[in-house]
This record gives structure tokens, C-alpha cells and sequence, in this order.
């Protein structure tokens, strides 16, 4: 049996992509035009995450301190991490989310494992993600496979 796929998207962070200086825009425009010229066309994509895929987490959702388990710890999740100085008062998401991720985590003697982040997937979700990667690759998503499309 041959599996035929319709759509080819390449995700990855900017931070350890080695082309941390370059521009967003620029990396995914020169990954789009590659997968272009490999045949995919305009069915093709690339999302460039900044600075990493751990930024979805840091939502403003109460599942999060639940999740890292931060629950009814004093003092906040994030105020812990301003202290850390982990997350600028000013910013929507700590500067470092990877890390921020790590610090909760071990501080809270929770091991890291991907049912951490399946908990975080399935409580937090992406609709109250504020970053603008993610933002276009619902909307990507919404345009390739769109809901009203029988499949």
C-alpha cells in the first residue's frame, strides 16, 4: 500500500536551527521555496517557531501552574519566575520558555516526560497561544483541512 500525502509542512524552533541570526520571515521563506522546487508547489510550508516550541505553554491558561505542578504554590508560577528572573513583568512569555519549562518543573519535583507536555497539550491546547507561529499554523491548517471538507 503507497500512502500519498497532500501537504508537506516543516516546523522547527529558530533557537538551535543554526541560522539563529536570520530573520524569521527569510527562514521559512527559503524552506517554502526549497519544498516548492522539490514539487510540492503551493501545498507546501514552513513555520519557524521563536524561539522555541516550549513558547506555547506559557499561555495565560490556570492549567499551566496545574500541569508543572505549580498548583497552589505561593508564590506564583509566575512570580517564581520573575524572581528567577526567568520572565520580564512587561512580556507576555519568559525569555527563555524551554528553560522557564525545566526550572518549574525541577523546582516543583516534577520529572520532565512527555506526559507532561501530553497534560499540557490536552488541558491547555493552543486556541489561548498568543505567539504568532502557532497562530499560523492553525490558520494553515484551517486552509488546508477545513472542517466543512469530508474526508
Amino acid at each position: 500500500m503507497t500512502a500519498h500525502a497532500s501537504h508537506a509542512l516543516v516546523m522547527f524552533d529558530r533557537v538551535g536551527s543554526g541560522r539563529e541570526g536570520d530573520p524569521v520571515s527569510d527562514l521559512e521563506e527559503q524552506v517554502t521555496r526549497r519544498l516548492s522546487a522539490a514539487g510540492w508547489g503551493n501545498r507546501a510550508s514552513a513555520i519557524t517557531i521563536d524561539p522555541e516550541l516550549e513558547v506555547w505553554v506559557w499561555s495565560d491558561s490556570p492549567h499551566v501552574d496545574r500541569c508543572l505542578g505549580w498548583e497552589g504554590q505561593q508564590p506564583s508560577l509566575r512570580m517564581w519566575l520573575e524572581e528567577q528572573g526567568m520572565w520580564s513583568p512587561n512580556e507576555p512569555k519568559p525569555k527563555d520558555p524551554k528553560r522557564a519549562v525545566e526550572l518549574a518543573l525541577r523546582h516543583a519535583r516534577k520529572p520532565r516526560s512527555s506526559a507532561v507536555y501530553r497534560q499540557l497539550a490536552d488541558t491547555v491546547g493552543l486556541q489561548r497561544c498568543s505567539d504568532p507561529a502557532l497562530a499560523r499554523l492553525r490558520a494553515l491548517l484551517r486552509t488546508w483541512f477545513p472542517i466543512n471538507q469530508p474526508y
